[in-house]
């Protein structure tokens, strides 16, 4: 039986302060990758020397490569992801640290439960390195517990995506099947996790895996992140998961779109406070 390759791919920027305790996170893994994409997007410190000093372990093959201009975290992302050779394909944060089992039991799953894409579960650790445990704050879905985990699989719908992501991109696992669709589309707008986790779910193939198998990083220069509300959106008339659709359907069939897009127009403020009004509805109705 031919044996899964296995991609990991990473983009870093300014990294020093973490890239070395995340680097030997994946070294240190039970299912070692057979390669590391790493996409550089102009950093002004050692991160790609402490990138390079790992090229000479030969257990792992490191595919570096510095960007010419600052891409931004979305485009550098979309590259790196499009180098990949891998059956399995992890996205990684330079400043996260990944569990010793988390690639195998990821794939476990994801086989288990014929999923083509999987989130998983993540403790919240400081810039220390110590586990936040005050972390009411920081929860945005009933989905995600990030330290009463159910140890449990939950199957996710494209209707649970059209009222937004829930867990962040470095936790995601996809296979050749997303991948395949995702290098087709054009749209740079929404996030690139964002992006592959509704194509998985548009395929009836994408799960939750309810366990802590990383560690998720805040700190002050977390490029976007739990505790970085501060992304900046232009305004359109068309919300931007219905241009996203567009795009998409364009490379595949999207289940119930005329659904999706009229309570994706209904969501908009302008429409919203027609609606509230109106028909004297609460707040919370659509």
């Amino acid at each position: 039986m031919k044996k899964d390759f296995i991609s990991v791919v990473l983009t870093t920027y300014n990294g020093e302060r973490y890239i070395k305790e995340q680097m030997d996170s994946i070294f240190n893994q039970t299912c070692a990758p057979n390669e590391i994409i790493v996409a550089d997007d102009c950093s002004s410190d050692s991160t790609v020397d402490i990138i390079n000093s790992y090229t000479n372990q030969k257990k792992i093959d490191i595919i570096s490569y510095v960007n010419n201009h600052n891409l931004g975290y979305i485009r550098n992302f979309k590259i790196a992801i499009s180098k990949a050779h891998g059956d399995y394909i992890f996205l990684c944060d330079q400043d996260d640290v990944w569990n010793h089992d988390k690639i195998e039991k990821t794939i476990k799953y994801m086989k288990e439960n014929k999923a083509s894409i999987a989130c998983t579960g993540f403790k919240l650790i400081d810039k220390n390195g110590e586990v936040i445990k005050d972390i009411d704050c920081y929860k945005s879905d009933p989905i995600t517990g990030y330290c009463d985990w159910s140890y449990s699989i939950k199957n996710i719908s494209i209707n649970r995506l059209i009222w937004g992501n829930f867990c962040p991109g470095c936790t995601y696992c996809f296979d050749k099947k997303v991948l395949n669709v995702f290098t087709k589309l054009t749209n740079t707008e929404l996030s690139h996790d964002f992006q592959l986790l509704l194509i998985g779910a548009n395929q009836n193939s994408a799960i939750y895996i309810d366990m802590p198998l990383s560690s998720y990083r805040l700190h002050e220069t977390n490029t976007i992140g739990m505790n970085n509300k501060e992304a900046k959106r232009t305004r359109h008339i068309k919300p931007r998961l219905t241009r996203f659709l567009e795009d998409l359907t364009k490379v595949e069939k999207v289940k119930n779109a005329c659904y999706l897009n009229i309570i994706l127009f209904l969501r908009l403020p302008k429409i919203r406070s027609i609606l509230i009004h109106k028909f004297h509805l609460k707040n919370n109705w659509i």
